[in-house]
């Protein structure tokens, strides 16, 4: 990775619970310097990514820890903390269709 030109490489890897990106997926897009990253689901679903700033793992944490204890679904409170997230960070992520 380190030989190629930081924006010029784009990641590729699945989530078999078929969740959107983590923040983690998000920082390692960041620190390696992808154009882009994708996840293939499991459930057919087809996330894209970019970061070009590295995002606190524990506001996305947190974010999501609110979003489910309001009663959302696993994967609904990642949407809604990552769309927080969007509005502070140089960040984004949608569903490719």
């Amino acid at each position: 990775v380190n030989s190629y030109e930081r924006k010029k490489l784009v990641a590729l890897h699945t989530h078999p619970s078929s969740m959107p990106p983590s923040a983690a997926d998000l920082n390692a897009c960041f620190r390696h310097g992808y154009k882009a990253g994708y996840i293939a689901c499991h459930d057919g679903k087809l996330f894209a990514y970019a970061a070009d700033e590295a995002i606190n793992e524990r506001l996305y944490n947190r974010y999501s820890e609110a979003n489910l204890n309001d009663g959302m679904s696993e994967y609904d409170a990642q949407i809604a903390a990552l769309n927080e997230l969007k509005r502070n960070y140089q960040i984004d992520f949608w569903e490719v269709r």
